[in-house]
């Protein structure tokens, strides 16, 4: 499955660098320009231009400011969707970002147009490229504001849940006719956060803490204590992540993918079974084996199986590279990354002034 794909602000981007090279020819070669107003009237409707955009920039940050906090305290009150409401702030900030230098640059422009705006001036031969830029940027900004505006949508959580869903869906090779209950998948799940959140309370030595106990605090516990290793680690954050794509997605088909539903079953297994024998050292060690060997044999997942691969082969591999060789985007390639870090799979360590990726062995 193909996900490599150009972002909305690199396309905005390449179409105005296009314009605006059109427009320099032109202004630099063939001085084709047609301007129907008065020097009162561009000279007020620049001014007026550059003030609007002042104004909008103001009023976009405030705008910005409340509404990062709200989705903030949106994901802080429900952890099942904090990844989703993280990824919306940060698209919203990209957007930001992307409004307060096409403002910065539009602002100058429009003051340049004022300042040349007499034929006795040096650069007046320009005056129509900057007439031409201030009105391009200012439709950049624009659309940039929509989307920004877009962003906001009720729904977005939902839709990123939803595609979240469809690219694990992808990662995991099965067969399409054959799925699972969306019930038993959510069954199977909460006895494995909860067996989780129980094991690691009792390894802390307090378990009434565990209904405030996080996953993730769940499975370091875990970890630290050599329950589980980076692998299992890593596996179960897969089926959490899909556990929350599928719980609020809006598709109306919950159907689950059956490699998934086999793999949720076969991990809360095996670490019942750790648990079931805690007290007993040597049982617990074949146990503990026993989960070790399954996760560390497991392939379901083809995207992370190939780049572990790759990694191990091309240590030095850069994003970009990653990107092109695996058919991702960037983000969806960096997102990749991360996870396999959290994990411990993985860690880039800097040598020879470069930074070079090393595979851990999955036994830790």
């Amino acid at each position: 499955m193909k996900h490599h794909k150009i972002s909305f602000h690199k396309i905005l981007i390449i179409l105005f660098g296009f314009l605006s090279i059109l427009n320099l020819i032109n202004c630099c070669f063939f001085h084709f320009s047609k301007i129907y107003m008065t020097e009162n009237q561009i000279l007020y409707i620049y001014s007026s231009l550059a003030q609007v955009i002042g104004a909008l920039l103001g009023l976009t940050i405030a705008g910005y400011s409340v509404i990062d906090s709200k989705i903030q305290s949106i994901g802080a009150t429900d952890d099942t969707i904090t990844e989703y409401t993280e990824s919306l702030r940060s698209d919203c900030f990209h957007s930001l970002i992307y409004i307060i230098i096409f403002s910065v640059i539009d602002i100058i422009f429009c003051l340049i147009t004022l300042a040349i705006y007499n034929e006795d001036n040096a650069f007046f031969l320009l005056l129509p490229f900057f007439l031409t830029e201030a009105i391009l940027l200012f439709l950049l900004i624009m659309t940039e504001v929509i989307k920004f505006a877009l962003y906001l949508n009720p729904t977005s959580i939902k839709e990123k849940s939803m595609k979240e869903k469809y690219i694990i869906d992808n990662e995991y090779s099965s067969n399409k006719e054959n799925k699972n209950s969306f019930s038993s998948f959510i069954t199977y799940y909460n006895l494995l956060e909860e067996l989780l959140k129980q094991y690691a309370c009792e390894l802390t030595c307090s378990p009434q803490s565990m209904h405030n106990l996080h996953i993730f605090d769940a499975l370091n516990i875990l970890q630290q204590n050599q329950i589980i290793n980076g692998r299992a680690y890593y596996l179960i954050n897969d089926l959490r992540r899909y556990r929350n794509a599928l719980v609020h997605s809006p598709d109306i088909d919950k159907s689950v993918n059956t490699v998934i539903y086999n793999e949720l079953k076969d991990i809360y297994t095996l670490i019942h079974d750790i648990y079931m024998f805690k007290d007993n050292n040597d049982i617990k060690l074949q146990k503990i084996n026993k989960l070790y060997d399954y996760t560390n044999r497991n392939h379901n997942n083809e995207l992370d199986q190939r780049l572990l691969s790759y990694l191990k082969k091309h240590p030095s591999a850069s994003l970009s590279e990653l990107s092109k060789t695996f058919n991702y985007t960037k983000s969806g390639i960096l997102k990749k990354l991360k996870l396999l870090q959290e994990s411990g799979l993985i860690q880039q360590q800097e040598s020879n002034g470069r930074r070079k990726w090393y595979v851990n062995d999955t036994n830790s």
